[in-house]
């Protein structure tokens, strides 16, 4: 999260806990004990070896613990869920400096509201990660110029509403605008599991003519290795995904003077099938969300250089946001869901949860934070509300 308060407190301490990088796979190689001060391609690239990778962060540079604790978002979501999914254990610090390990079957509240109910429990000093056999994937990388966009947008709206989960797949999608030049460019970072290239799930991206396209068979962590870190949710409607891009471009054309102004659309998919991973396993996860329809989240993810333009532009993305919001609620297809981990400081993600999962969340909340420690005194992330 990254606005203003949202990671530490002016004045307090801050915990590193960048030295807990300890690493070990079980001796069946079934899970992988991980540390909170790694991050995923320290993950990918240990697992390398053993041929298996886990459920966790799509870019290199993302850390372990912030990821697991909001849900996890994984290209593999729509088979295996998603990362709090496969989480078989923590181990964590609570505010009055016990330890306790939570599993399905001890401290089994607590291990339930760590699925997605991010810092507002305990510090968690161990993650034990389900691991899975997949030693090669195949990738495809695309980017299309402005004459594809249409098709583009309607081919990612396809892969969410196609929802295969005999085939574990995902992907990046983006579309950058650059209000100086004129030039849009849309990209698809798709993966599949195996070694079909190129991979048959982005069938739809492949049929639009395209700039580039390059695609290949490595390793996860080969992969990982390339890429680093560069809402709200609706069901997929293809025509109504193009007029946002139609907004959202004509918005930033609005905002072109200021100084290195680097706005792109995001669009990632939320199958169904990842939701009814959560729904069987005998567990779920505080989302509690239905897995009759596939969902996709759209996010305005905006960089500019100096803060001086920090209040125009924050208030030139609420303002688009709502907009987008309500044409979404005008046409029934909205949702209330925001992914904690791309929210703004001006929303609110609790309240896209099921109200009877909230309130069970401050009930587990008062008994193993007694004294409010994380949540009065550590201040960074998005809290449970009193």
């Amino acid at each position: 999260m990254n606005f203003p308060g949202a990671n530490n407190i002016n004045g307090g301490v801050m915990l590193a806990l960048s030295g807990l990088d300890t690493i070990q796979i079980s001796a069946d190689n079934s899970t992988v004990e991980v540390g909170p001060g790694l991050r995923w391609f320290d993950v990918y690239s240990y697992l390398e070896p053993y041929g298996r990778i886990v459920i966790g962060g799509r870019l290199k540079t993302i850390g372990v613990p912030g990821l697991t604790l909001i849900g996890g978002v994984h290209y593999f979501a729509n088979k295996y869920g998603y990362a709090m999914d496969n989480v078989v254990s923590y181990d964590v610090v609570l505010g009055n400096g016990t330890q306790v390990t939570a599993t399905a079957n001890s401290s089994s509240d607590l291990f339930w509201a760590l699925k997605g109910g991010a810092n507002n429990f305990g510090v968690v000093t161990k993650f034990t990660l389900k691991t899975l056999a997949i030693p090669q994937v195949s990738t495809t990388i695309q980017v299309f110029n402005e004459s594809g966009v249409q098709s583009f947008i309607k081919a990612a709206c396809d892969l969410a509403q196609v929802d295969d989960a005999s085939i574990a797949a995902g992907a990046v999608i983006t579309i950058n605008y650059n209000a100086t030049t004129k030039v849009v460019s849309a990209s698809l970072l798709g993966v599949q599991e195996g070694t079909e290239s190129p991979p048959s799930r982005f069938a739809n991206f492949s049929a639009i003519p395209a700039d580039r396209v390059v695609n290949n068979v490595s390793s996860m962590a080969t992969f990982a290795a390339q890429l680093d870190s560069p809402l709200q949710m609706f069901r997929p409607d293809a025509d109504q995904l193009y007029l946002f891009y139609q907004i959202w471009k004509a918005a930033v054309d609005e905002i072109a003077d200021v100084d290195g102004l680097y706005p792109t659309f995001v669009m990632n998919l939320d199958p169904a099938s990842a939701n009814t991973i959560a729904k069987n396993n005998g567990v779920g996860n505080v989302w509690g969300a239905d897995d009759t329809d596939s969902a996709i989240w759209y996010q305005t993810s905006t960089g500019w250089n100096l803060a001086k333009d920090d209040l125009r532009v924050q208030t030139w993305s609420h303002q688009l946001t709502a907009k987008l919001h309500a044409l979404n609620q005008a046409k029934g297809i909205s949702t209330e869901f925001i992914y904690m981990g791309d929210a703004g400081e001006d929303q609110d993600p609790w309240v896209g949860m099921p109200v009877k999962n909230v309130e069970k969340m401050k009930t587990i909340r008062a008994k193993y934070d007694v004294g409010g420690v994380f949540t009065y005194l550590n201040w960074g992330g998005f809290k449970l509300p009193n």
